[in-house]
């Protein structure tokens, strides 16, 4: 019965929606701004709205609505979000009917709805939490998410979100290892399973410290639950793919951008601080420690100091750019270690941030590490606009442009000093990102913008 009211509710919010759209959004539900939790109320069919004053954008066309109703035995308080654009609302509001369909359980006689929001441009990140109750009693909560394009009309798959076309593969082993140490299962069932999942509809970026990802998988036929939840790790999910979640350290605070240099010390080191200098201009620059190793320790300690003498910063990329997820942690310890007293005795500077190489960490060494660990949002050569050919070939103006359709503020930026292609367009991105105002900085200072930086916490900005 509750469920079927629920169906009823959403019809009758999406008439409303229409009729207010066709009276140029009309002044029932958008007008006379009160002091307290609501704007106004518009009463229809016994059923009363809300416009629930939530800290949307003036220019989004999202409104938060609010309903109360009681019918027969269950009290329904539904917080939800609307949209100016009917067909965005009704692609929102049937999502939710159906997902509410799915988990309120038949005996709840209150069930409430609630949500947060996240907007990055034409993305809203809609993270809502549904509560039952039973004659007063709380039975349980639920935990979905919704991640909409606005300008599209459209839900964002999780490929997208990671920035990833072949993560599924790599998502469906880990699920398979989850399901036989969390649950008992047996590997060639569980193998059996996952191999034949689809790609997940049902999951949750978690925005808090921890970070990570929920997904929820129909594992009935395995005898577990319909919504069997999957938890994946923050820093599991980077190989998988970039991961997009809703922490920026700079946010809309300061227009600043870190530009981070992946490789060793060269000649084309020595061009790129020459750039920096001559644009004033800083940057993080990720040594590798076999490349410290490999030249005179005269030339290497120039080099570092080179780097630092301008206010830039040194940065950990290991010893020898091994996957860390295909290291023992003891190995990869030894590695970072390695690399650490390698700069401290070539400069004395003991690095603060650590880039694992392709991005891949374990959570023990999350949880070990006396370092900020920083990624990326900004990475050409992990485009998939691009491709597997990445920038080759490309003019520096082609280059520069690719990077800046991609920046914003708070952008962790990654230039590969082995591909001429990225290094010969800094010129043009230095300047024209400070034509934009953008203040370039090290990711120590990007870092120090924000409100939290607690050390062992995966780092890394939203990408557009």
């Amino acid at each position: 019965m509750t469920k079927c009211r629920l169906a009823c509710l959403f019809l009758v919010l999406c008439l409303v929606l229409v009729s207010c759209q066709k009276q140029d959004r009309g002044p029932d539900i958008h007008q006379n701004l009160k002091k307290d939790s609501y704007i106004a109320e518009q009463s229809y069919n016994n059923l009363v709205f809300y416009a629930d004053a939530l800290d949307f954008p003036d220019a989004s066309g999202f409104h938060a609505l609010r309903t109360e109703s009681d019918q027969g035995s269950c009290h329904e308080s539904l917080c939800f979000p609307v949209h100016t654009h009917v067909a965005l609302t009704s692609l929102i509001s049937n999502k939710l009917r159906e997902r509410l369909d799915a988990l309120i359980p038949e005996k709840a006689t209150l069930v409430k709805l609630d949500f947060n929001y996240f907007a990055e441009e034409s993305r809203y990140d809609f993270s809502f939490v549904l509560d039952a109750y039973q004659n007063g009693v709380y039975l349980d909560s639920f935990y979905f998410a919704l991640y909409v394009n606005v300008e599209e009309v459209r839900f964002l798959s999780l490929g997208e979100l990671l920035e990833s076309e072949n993560y599924l593969e790599h998502l469906k082993a880990y699920m398979t290892d989850y399901l036989i140490a969390q649950y008992g299962i047996s590997r060639e069932s569980a193998v059996a399973f996952t191999s034949k999942l689809p790609e997940p509809e049902d999951f949750r970026l978690i925005d808090d410290d921890a970070g990570g990802m929920e997904i929820y998988i129909d594992a009935s036929s395995l005898g577990l639950g319909k919504r069997t939840m999957i938890e994946v790790p923050e820093c599991k999910l980077y190989s998988f793919g970039t991961v997009d979640t809703a922490y920026d350290p700079v946010g809309q605070k300061e227009r600043a951008v870190a530009i981070t240099f992946e490789g060793g010390i060269s000649d084309t080191t020595l061009s790129i601080l020459n750039e920096l200098k001559k644009q004033n201009a800083q940057g993080t620059f990720f040594v590798l420690g076999e490349t410290l190793e490999e030249a005179h320790a005269i030339t290497a300690t120039r080099a570092l100091n080179s780097i630092l003498e301008c206010g830039n910063e040194i940065g950990n990329l290991s010893h020898s750019y091994q996957n860390f997820l295909q290291m023992s942690q003891a190995d990869v310890l030894q590695s970072i270690e390695k690399t650490q007293n390698l700069v401290y005795t070539l400069c004395g500077v003991t690095p603060r941030v650590l880039r694992p190489p392709y991005g891949g960490i374990q959570d023990g060494i999350v949880k070990k590490s006396s370092q900020f660990i920083i990624h990326w949002s900004v990475n050409l050569q992990q485009d998939k606009e691009l491709g597997a050919k990445g920038t080759k070939g490309m003019t520096a103006q082609t280059v520069a442009e690719c990077y800046l359709k991609k920046i914003r503020s708070g952008s962790i930026v990654v230039i590969h000093e082995n591909v001429p292609e990225e290094v010969q367009a800094l010129p043009i991105l230095l300047h024209q990102l400070q034509e934009k105002g953008y203040r370039l900085v090290t990711v120590s200072e990007l870092l120090s913008l924000a409100d939290k930086t607690p050390v062992g916490t995966i780092y890394k900005s939203k990408p557009r």
